[in-house]
């Protein structure tokens, strides 16, 4: 969309079916208020993309060629900023976040089935609405190459005007863990991780974030 930066608004309604027609007028209207967030990553150029280079040149083979960094992740590593990030979302109102809560110290348990809470207040002040909290994880101590962060969960909570939402998210082994290449096993890394919530996957539009601690490895199989 290189005309993106000429216009003042810009709606995207994705597949909206027979009733997208009442639905983008109900928005443009303000009878609702959008909540909608982006589920993919919009790119400026093709030649941006992180398979470019690599995706549908060979004769005869596919060859992927991005590894773990594909869509925000990648972006985010070069520090190459796309049209819009995975996450993006506009409101007519704005919400504030404010006592991100997390454990200092997080245990898996023996057999990995043990969760942990991640909670953070969400309050508005303009009017009702939907709010789409993201929570993405960092993994500060790592042996292989990681994304800065990987969104690991989310959730939608409305939050009427003048009032304070706690927004819960339950984080468990799939949030702190990689695949092992060497071992062919998951792996769960002891170390420092950060919990960051964001507006998006955009770097700016980080809002929060705490470290924890994972204190011991856990290696595990199975998805």
């Amino acid at each position: 969309m290189p005309w993106a930066n000429q216009v003042s608004t810009l709606v995207h309604a994705w597949f909206g079916g027979q009733e997208t027609g009442n639905a983008i007028a109900d928005v443009l209207f303000g009878r609702y208020n959008p909540s909608g967030r982006l589920s993919v990553t919009f790119p400026r150029r093709l030649e941006d993309t992180p398979s470019f280079l690599s995706f549908g040149k060979g004769v005869r083979q596919m060859y992927y060629g991005e590894g773990v960094f594909i869509g925000h992740r990648y972006y985010e590593k070069l520090g190459n900023d796309p049209l819009c990030y995975f996450g993006t979302g506009l409101s007519y109102t704005t919400f504030e976040y404010s006592n991100l809560r997390v454990p200092e110290i997080v245990d898996l348990g023996d057999d990995g089935e043990q969760t942990f809470k991640v909670a953070v207040d969400v309050t508005t002040v303009d009017r009702d609405g939907y709010e789409i909290v993201q929570l993405y994880v960092s993994d500060v101590e790592c042996d292989t190459i990681r994304p800065r962060k990987e969104l690991k969960a989310f959730v939608k909570v409305w939050v009427p005007k003048g009032k304070k939402m706690k927004a819960e998210i339950s984080l468990d082994k799939y949030a702190v863990s990689y695949w092992d290449e060497e071992e062919e096993i998951w792996l769960a890394e002891k170390g420092s991780f950060k919990a960051i919530i964001s507006r998006s996957a955009n770097p700016k539009d980080e809002v929060l974030q705490r470290e924890f601690e994972l204190g011991r490895d856990l290696y595990w199989r199975g998805v």
